[in-house]
């Protein structure tokens, strides 16, 4: 049986991504009873429209297409892997089978993108995986929606 590593869903989802814009409409709320500081809940308005929009973003080219099927499948060994190379640049990449794939434990996304600083589960070890994916058309970019281990044939 195949187990499943990782699943994109909205329970994935970092909750600092979540709570930032909650924060931030909280103290606008709290703010907008003191009269001086009113001009100052603009700066504090544009930050939590943006924020919403990159969540909604993520959600609409992401979990979307991947809840309703429209997904690709690749399978194998990964290949090509390159590690972060410290706490400060945690980006890495790799491939599988010719497709690429890069992320970050920054990213605002729905996908998988923990790096191994971040304890992620994919390495230059990993070998008989199935990977589902969504492709971003803005980014170019491949964004992991689900991590599955095949089982072992036996010969």
């Amino acid at each position: 049986m195949n187990v499943i590593l990782f699943s994109a869903s909205l329970r994935g989802f970092r909750p600092v991504w979540f709570l930032w814009p909650t924060m931030l409409f909280f103290l606008m709320f709290v703010f907008s009873f003191i009269p001086t500081i009113k001009e100052g809940l603009k700066i504090f308005a544009i930050i939590q429209c943006i924020m919403l929009v990159g969540h909604v973003y993520a959600f609409a080219t992401q979990l979307l297409p991947y809840y309703m099927g429209h997904y690709s499948v690749v399978e194998g060994n990964v290949e090509e892997f390159s590690a972060p190379t410290n706490i400060y640049n945690k980006r890495e990449a790799f491939s599988v089978n010719g497709v690429r794939f890069e992320y970050g434990y920054s990213d605002i996304s729905f996908g998988y993108h923990d790096t191994i600083f971040d304890h992620g589960i994919v390495s230059d070890t990993s070998e008989n995986i199935r990977i589902l994916y969504v492709h971003n058309p803005l980014t170019g970019k491949n964004v992991i929606v689900c991590i599955e281990q095949l089982k072992r044939s036996r010969h």
